[in-house]
């Protein structure tokens, strides 16, 4: 069952993620997406909606890389998935630090 929810984890996070930031984008006034980076919706009075977004799409990454580490015991996927973790715990020290 843990097995699962770890998995699910993988295919949720990308949707999830995309339809959080194209939301928040909708509702501000001036943010272009073509001109705009997603991380500029977490600047202003409403910030903490993506910095929110950016840190649960960084835990289900991090979950979901924990399995892949889990399911193949070394070769490449296993070192994707490393990377996966490493670069999801990069965006969640920078969006918590306020870098």
């Amino acid at each position: 069952m843990v097995d699962q929810a770890l998995l699910a984890c993988g295919l949720v996070v990308g949707p999830l993620f995309t339809v959080a930031y194209l939301a928040e984008g909708a509702t501000r006034a001036y943010y272009r997406p073509l001109r705009h980076p997603v991380s500029s919706l977490a600047l202003g009075d409403r910030g903490w909606t993506q910095t929110a977004n950016f840190f649960v799409a960084g835990l289900l990454s991090l979950a979901f890389a924990q399995k892949e580490r889990l399911v193949a015991v070394g070769g490449l996927i296993q070192r994707v998935s490393v990377t996966i973790a490493w670069a999801w715990l990069a965006v969640l020290a920078v969006h918590t630090l306020g870098a």
